[in-house]
């Protein structure tokens, strides 16, 4: 299966790098002093990490097997029998906890990758790296076992839409 982030998906995350740096850099014409001048700075610093972010959620690609992942751009080949961690994580952009994001880190030995909510076939992913932890013996935190519920898998093995 390819994994990879639609573009009309992170179009927000552009636009707002873009206003970020707008905003932080505007007052720079100004003649300000210098606490001010370094505010400004950091706050483009700041918006222009963000947008590089951005940037390499748009090239990322995973190409997921039962083999493993393979991580593009960089050629990075993990394997499942490697992998020592994994949670799942939700975000709420509401205080009724509805309107947010699942973000899934995997974890090996000297390397992590997080991916969130965003990106094509983001359930069938989670459903194999649960399935993967779950042969490797990986504990989960309570989030990662109630997020999982929420999509429909039974940290304990079996699919709930299912049974």
């Amino acid at each position: 299966m390819i994994c990879r982030y639609p573009s009309q998906a992170l179009w927000g995350d552009y636009a707002r790098a873009g206003v970020g740096l707008v905003v932080g850099g505007a007052p720079l014409l100004l003649d300000l002093s210098t606490p001010l001048l370094l505010g400004c700075v950091g706050l483009m610093s700041l918006f222009a990490v963000y947008g590089v972010q951005a940037l390499g959620r748009g090239r990322l690609r995973l190409t997921v097997s039962d083999a493993g992942v393979r991580i593009q751009p960089g050629d990075r080949d993990l394997g499942w029998d490697g992998l020592n961690g994994m949670r799942l994580a939700y975000y709420t952009t509401r205080r009724d906890g509805r309107g947010g994001w699942m973000e899934l880190k995997l974890s090996w030995e000297r390397y992590s990758l997080r991916v969130d909510s965003r990106i094509e076939s983001f359930d069938a992913l989670v459903r194999l790296a649960a399935a993967r932890a779950r042969s490797a013996g990986i504990g989960l935190d309570s989030g990662s076992v109630d997020n999982l519920s929420a999509l429909g898998v039974d940290p304990a093995g079996q699919n709930a839409d299912s049974g």
